[in-house]
Formats: C-alpha cells, structure tokens, sequence
C-alpha cells in the first residue's frame, strides 16, 4: 500500500505459505499471481522462480493438470536461466508427477529419467532415490516392469543405505514389479502358443522377498495402511509362487486386519484374495462364496472396477463348478462309488475333496491354475493361478510430497499403451 514493491510480494508469499498450508489452492493461486507480478516488476529472477515453485505446487494441490504443468514449465525455464539445478529438478518432479496422473507416459519417463539425472550429477543420494523410485511407477503404469524392476531395486538400494524408511514403499513397488513381469512373461508364452509350466522364473519368489521386507518395515512404523496394502500383494505373490495355502494364511490375514482397522475397501479386496486362493487350493464352493461377500462390499462402496473383478471371478469359478458336476456324473461309473459323489459335492465346503480325483476326471482349468493343491505331477509348485496382482484402487505409493495419490489415482495394471502427446515441458 505505500509502495513498497518488494514489502507487498514477500507479504504476499507469506499468505500464500499459510494458504498451502491449511489446503486453500485457489486463495494461494491469487496471492501468488500478486506476488510474481511484483518481482517481474522488481526484475528479482530468483525470487520470482520461489513464487512460481510454489505455484507448482498450488495448481497441483487444486488438481488443475493444465496449469500445473504450466507453472512447471515456466518454473524450469526460470530455473535454467539462474543455473540452478535443484530448482529445475523440482520442476521436472512435479512435472513428471502430472504427466503420471493424466497418463502420458512418455512425457512423465522423460521428465523423471532428467531428474534423477540432476539428482545424481548433484550427488544427493535420498532425492535420487525418490526420483527412481518414481520411475519404477512410471515403467509399471507405462507396461514396462523389467526396467520397473530394475530401477526399483536401485530406489531399494540407495533407501537402504541411508537408512530411509521410505524403503517400504520402495520394497512394495519392487514386490508389484516382480509380479506383473512375471504376468508377462506368462502371457507372451501363452500368445506364442507355450507351456506356461514350461517357466522357470523366479519372479514370484522375488515378489514374496520384497513383500515381506515391505511388511516388515510398514510394520515396524505402525503404518497401518501400508501394510493393508502390501498384504494384498503378498498374498498373491505366494499363490504366483505356487504356495496357495501359504497365500491363503495371508489372506485370512489381511481380512482380519482390515476389519479391525474398519477399512471397507481393504476388506473387500481381502476377500477377493481370499476367494482366488481358496480356488487355487480347490475350496470352489468356498471360493464362490466368499467373492459373493466381495461383490456385495464392492457394490455398497460403489467400486465398479472391483465389482467387476468379484462379478468375473465369480462367474468363472461357476463354470468350473458346473463343469466339475457334469464331468463327474457323465464319468461316475468309470469310478470307485465314493468318487462321484466327492467330485460332485461342495468341493471345499468340508475340506474333504480329493485333488488327485478331480485331476484325473479331467476338471476344468477355466481357472488358470491346476487343481492339484498347488503341485505338479513332478512335484513342483505349480506357477500357475488365477492371481495377476491386479490391484483395485489400491494406488502403490506416494512418490513425493508433492503427488496427491487422492487427487490423481492410479494402478500400475490399469495403463494402457497411448500414443505418445507432445511433451509439456
């Protein structure tokens, strides 16, 4: 008000701190239009590039994409032209973060790989690791999880060594990794008209490793939340592995933690995990009971995609059972009298249904998965499972303080290839 240039802007970014603090973007926005125009004025490069970082982190708090990646833009240009790497760093990060949440996939790798760049030529080994812990999110919503994994491990490395907890969610990004390379893997075979058992892999193992680190370390922090979500993954990396019983354990784990906590979406999911391993362990009827209980938690949540995934388990575990029922009545005489009626009963119901029978019946593997309790005729764990760790609306982490996993959701199994756009910064 008395002229004071300089006075006004510093005021002005003090307000628009106070705003970002108590999540008012749109008041923060304002005042930091007023503050940028005054240092302009002023010709301040420096403190106007302040202004405009914290703007950054404005728009991203209102979730306004556009001008997001606007401000980061501008933030960057500022920041190459007072040569100071850790500012564009900054600006690249967010940038990344935006691009993540609206999918373009291309534009975020481009802008997380410049980052961890600056980072590492800075020799600021956390930010590296968080800026490559990022990247293994951007490789497994891109599709690509063998540089996931790659690049993950590293993130798990660096984390270690400083001694970060921010290891945990680095370790259960990593598990995800494994198993969807994993899932790959497997379909590529599948599409070239392979033996899926055919595989020697050791992802799934690998998978279980960094769960259970994962696990631990969410554990030891009391992060409730954290650990929900990397049960789940644990789970279906032991049923990848073969251990359906041992996935089962987890589930059952999972479910009663995610009661007591009263978190209605976790328990949904547990029990749709659930539900996967009582199948790959033959409990059918208990399988399709059980993702009945999911289906009706994912309607009264109004989660469409898990009530999707509940509805098709479901429907596939139907016909398994309907074709096991025929199959045994069309075949009863060929059998022992006991047999039929084991293979046509409540397969699981009473614990008391015999793999080697159904095996031999010829029952069905609509499933994805031998009902052999879990082995093979060479006694080897069976690889094989419904499980793809496809996660519903979990959101794997929360790479920087800057990204609000609430504002811009996500899963590394929902990408779908896109064309590449051009960049926005």
């Amino acid at each position: 008000r008395m002229g004071n240039l300089r006075a006004e802007a510093a005021a002005l970014s003090a307000v628009a701190k106070v705003c970002l603090h108590i999540k008012a973007p749109a008041e923060a926005i304002q005042a930091l239009d007023g503050a940028q125009a005054n240092y302009k004025k002023l010709k301040d490069r420096k403190k106007e590039a302040a202004v405009v970082h914290l703007a950054v982190k404005a728009q991203l708090l209102q979730g306004d994409a556009v001008n997001a990646l606007r401000a980061a833009k501008e933030a960057r240009g500022l920041a190459r032209e007072l040569r100071d790497r850790k500012a564009e760093a900054e600006a690249l990060d967010a940038a990344s973060q935006v691009h993540l949440a609206k999918r373009d996939f291309h534009e975020a790798l481009d802008c997380a790989k410049s980052m961890a760049a600056i980072y590492e030529e800075l020799q600021e080994d956390l930010a590296a690791a968080k800026a490559k812990q990022l990247l293994c999110s951007v490789y497994l919503a891109k599709g690509d999880a063998r540089a996931a994994v790659d690049i993950g491990e590293d993130a798990v490395a660096l984390f270690r060594k400083l001694q970060d907890p921010q290891e945990a969610v680095a370790q259960h990004l990593v598990a995800q990794a494994y198993l969807q390379r994993h899932h790959d893997e497997e379909k590529s075979r599948q599409q070239q008209g392979m033996n899926r058992a055919g595989t020697n892999s050791q992802d799934p193992a690998e998978a279980v490793r960094s769960a259970l680190c994962a696990r631990a370390l969410f554990k030891e922090r009391g992060n409730i939340t954290g650990e929900l979500e990397v049960m789940d993954t644990l789970a279906r990396a032991y049923i990848r592995k073969g251990e359906s019983r041992e996935g089962l354990r987890v589930a059952e784990d999972y479910l009663a933690a995610a009661k007591k906590a009263r978190d209605k979406p976790a328990e949904a999911n547990a029990l749709l995990v659930s539900a996967s391993a009582m199948a790959s362990c033959q409990q059918l009827n208990d399988a399709l009971r059980v993702a009945e209980l999911a289906r009706a938690i994912y309607r009264d949540l109004g989660n469409a995609e898990g009530l999707t995934d509940a509805e098709r388990f479901a429907g596939v575990v139907k016909e398994a059972l309907q074709e096991v029922a025929q199959h045994a009545a069309g075949t009863s005489n060929g059998y022992p009298s006991g047999a039929a009626s084991r293979g046509s009963g409540p397969v699981g119901a009473a614990g008391n249904s015999n793999a080697h029978d159904l095996e031999t019946r010829g029952a069905p593997r609509k499933l994805g998965f031998s009902m052999d309790a879990g082995r093979r005729d060479n006694g080897r764990p069976d690889d094989g499972s419904l499980i793809t760790g496809q996660r519903r609306q979990a959101g794997p982490v929360d790479p920087t303080p800057l990204y609000n996993r609430k504002a811009f959701p996500w899963t590394p199994q929902q990408a779908t290839p896109k064309a590449p756009q051009k960049a926005g910064i």
